[in-house]
C-alpha cells in the first residue's frame, strides 16, 4: 500500500481541528495530556483494547494497529499502563498515533 506523504503543517491543522472538534464536544482540552482514549472511544465511536500485536504481526515493533473496517484499535499489552506504569508516555503516544491513523 502507497501512502501519501502529508506535510507537517498538514498534519498540524488537522490535530487542531480534532482537539476543536473534541472540545465543543466534550469540553476544551486546556492543558496535556490530551485525552486520546477518549477520542478514540468517544469521539470516534472506536472500540480500544490490548493484544499480543508482537506475535500477532510476528513483529517485535509493532505496539498499535487500526482496523478502519472493524473501527477498532490495538495497543499492544505490553504498553498497558495499569501493569506497567513507567512507560505510560509511549502508551499515551501510541494511543494518539493510531487516532492519527483514523484522522489522516
Amino acid at each position: 500500500m502507497h501512502v501519501k506523504f502529508l506535510p507537517e503543517k498538514h498534519i498540524e491543522r488537522a490535530a487542531s481541528e480534532l482537539l476543536f472538534a473534541y472540545g465543543q464536544r466534550f469540553g476544551a482540552v486546556a492543558a496535556p495530556p490530551v485525552p486520546a482514549e477518549e477520542i478514540i472511544e468517544c469521539h470516534f465511536g472506536l472500540s480500544l483494547g490490548f493484544d499480543d500485536l508482537r506475535t500477532r504481526f510476528a513483529d517485535s515493533g509493532i505496539l498499535g494497529a487500526t482496523w478502519i473496517a472493524d473501527k477498532k484499535v490495538l495497543i499492544d499489552q505490553s504498553l498497558d499502563p495499569t501493569t506497567n506504569p513507567r512507560i505510560e508516555g509511549r502508551y499515551r503516544f501510541t494511543v494518539a498515533h493510531e487516532a492519527g491513523h483514523w484522522v489522516l
